[in-house]
C-alpha cells in the first residue's frame, strides 16, 4: 500500500502513516478536495518517481498543505515514456483508490504532467493517460492546469545532496 510509506510533509518532515490518515479523514469530512499528482525523473540510470497529496479546501485546517514520497525505480522499461508516464498513473490511482477507502466520499482528482498539446513527447498519450483516469472513476487535469504533478511533484524529483553523494561518486 502507498499510504504506508514513508511520507513527508511539504517542509521535509516524516509523517507516520497513521497521521497522514487521520489529517485525511479530517480534511475530508471538512469537504476538502484531494489532488493527487505524480512526476518522474531519469538522474544516473535510475528513475526518481515523486508522489503528491495536496490538500485544498478553505474549511480545512489542512488547505494548502501538501504531503510527498519519493522512491528510486531501476527498470530500464521505464525508459519508455509510455511506460513511465502509465506508472506515474497507476501510482496516482492507486493512492486515489486508497484514499476512497478512507472516506468513500472523498473528492479527489489527479494531476498528470502531461501536455495536453500532440507537439510534445507526452502530448501524444494524454488521450490514453486520460481514458484510463476517467475509465476508473476519477477527476482529472494535464498540464498546464496540473500543478500536483508539474509543479509540487516535479520539484522533488530533483535530486538531493545525500543522493548525489551516494550515486555520483
Amino acid at each position: 500500500m502507498l499510504l504506508t510509506k514513508v511520507w513527508k510533509s511539504g517542509s521535509k518532515l516524516d509523517v507516520k502513516d497513521n497521521e497522514l490518515t487521520n489529517i485525511l479523514k479530517t480534511h475530508i469530512d471538512r469537504k476538502g478536495k484531494v489532488i493527487i499528482g505524480t512526476d518522474s525523473m531519469l538522474t544516473n540510470n535510475k528513475f526518481i518517481f515523486v508522489n503528491a497529496i495536496c490538500l485544498y479546501g478553505k474549511d480545512s485546517p489542512f488547505h494548502g498543505r501538501y504531503f510527498y514520497q519519493r522512491y528510486v525505480d531501476k527498470n530500464e522499461g521505464n525508459k519508455n515514456l509510455l511506460v513511465r508516464l502509465f506508472k506515474e498513473t497507476t501510482d496516482s490511482i492507486q493512492i486515489a483508490n486508497e484514499i476512497k477507502n478512507i472516506n468513500d466520499k472523498a473528492e479527489i482528482e489527479i494531476h498528470m504532467d502531461v501536455n495536453s498539446n500532440s507537439k510534445f513527447l507526452s502530448g501524444k498519450y494524454s488521450s490514453a493517460i486520460i481514458g484510463y483516469i476517467t475509465g476508473v472513476g476519477f477527476k482529472y487535469k494535464i498540464k498546464p492546469d496540473s500543478y500536483a504533478a508539474s509543479a509540487v511533484a516535479d520539484r522533488h524529483t530533483r535530486p538531493t545532496s545525500s543522493y548525489i553523494k551516494k550515486y555520483y561518486k
